[in-house]
């Protein structure tokens, strides 16, 4: 997962600056938490690579990788921040329920 080093990065870089022994105490445990949900929810073959069911959760949603599995015409424009008749849906119950908790 990219978020794992980018988290472990993070926060060591944090901590290398403030020395901060508080902030891993309060930070520590829900990374771990959250690792750990992704390996017991989303490593669905054992292997150590987990399954992502959108692209918003791989962190490059607006990829053209996924315009094909997302039926985005070929050619068009990604960006769509200021076109009224472009929404991006909305999160279900479902899908909620399937994230990692925070």
């Amino acid at each position: 997962m990219s978020h794992d080093h980018a988290s472990n990065s993070s926060l060591r870089a944090i901590y290398e600056q403030t020395n901060d022994t508080e902030l891993l105490k309060e930070i520590v445990p829900k990374l771990v938490r959250y690792f750990n949900w992704w390996k017991e929810n989303r490593d669905l073959e054992g292997n150590g690579l987990v399954t992502i069911l959108h692209p918003w959760e791989s962190g490059i949603d607006l990829s053209p990788a996924y315009d094909g599995a997302l039926g985005v015409p070929e050619g068009s424009s990604r960006d769509t921040s200021d076109d009224p008749n472009i929404s991006f849906p909305r999160q279900t119950n479902l899908e909620t329920s399937l994230l990692p908790p925070h």
